[in-house]
């Protein structure tokens, strides 16, 4: 993917100003067009409930955490939405083949 990766091309004035109104960034603060998230899924007999955990071949923790960048590109006639930077981290850990399934040891 090559950034800036458009999201909307050509932004209505109404959406333009939506943008700045509510995504413009506050002097000195941290920019609201700016998404950072993680998902981790955890394995733990105790929350495998919430967590649809099993102890089998299902893996492992799984970690993804990302943090995206929005902003308006006004190089044009019409502003565009694009998304100008990107982060990425991904982790898996593959299963092992022990006693418990892998997981944590016994407690």
């Amino acid at each position: 993917m090559l950034l800036p990766f458009v999201v909307i091309d050509s932004l209505t004035a109404e959406q333009s100003r939506l943008w700045r109104e509510h995504f413009a960034p506050e002097p000195g603060g941290r920019s609201p067009g700016i998404e950072e998230g993680i998902w981790r899924r955890t394995q733990d007999p105790r929350n495998a409930e919430q967590s649809g955990w099993t102890k089998d071949d299902n893996g492992r923790r799984r970690v993804v955490h990302y943090r995206l960048h929005y902003n308006l590109d006004r190089s044009r006639p019409t502003d565009r939405l694009v998304m100008d930077e990107l982060y990425l981290y991904v982790s898996w850990l593959a299963p092992e083949d022990d006693e418990d399934g892998g997981v944590y040891p016994a407690q």
